[in-house]
């Protein structure tokens, strides 16, 4: 998903955009610099694995537009249970993780083992 893709699915999430309708450049800006602090974010909670200017990886992109409609929504002027309904399905870093939160630790620890290696003495 490319960050274009990325603006575009974000602000469809939130009801800004329609579906088949151009992104107007100060939108894609906005949405821009909200995905970067949203990546930082990732970042300090070791939930990416691809560079920030890259194109987000196909295993992710459901959760990172969640994530990223529930950061730029109040910027929209999203409120109410809308916006409690964003926040729950994309909200990073809570106590109890939003459901792309858990969507992308899952998708990150596929190759994850859950159990230690066995110690070897010789």
């Amino acid at each position: 998903m490319t960050p274009t893709e990325l603006s575009i699915a974000a602000l469809q999430e939130i009801g800004t955009l329609a579906s088949g309708e151009p992104i107007e450049p100060e939108d894609h800006q906005l949405v821009s610099a909200k995905y970067a602090d949203l990546y930082d974010i990732l970042v300090s909670l070791n939930l990416v694995a691809w560079a920030a200017g890259d194109d987000v990886p196909d295993f992710a992109g459901t959760a990172i537009t969640m994530m990223l409609a529930a950061v730029i929504a109040p910027a929209y002027g999203v409120s109410g249970q809308r916006l409690a309904d964003l926040r729950i399905g994309g909200s990073v870093g809570l106590p109890q993780p939003s459901i792309a939160e858990r969507q992308l630790r899952a998708a990150l620890a596929k190759n994850y083992v859950s159990y230690p290696a066995p110690s070897e003495y010789f």
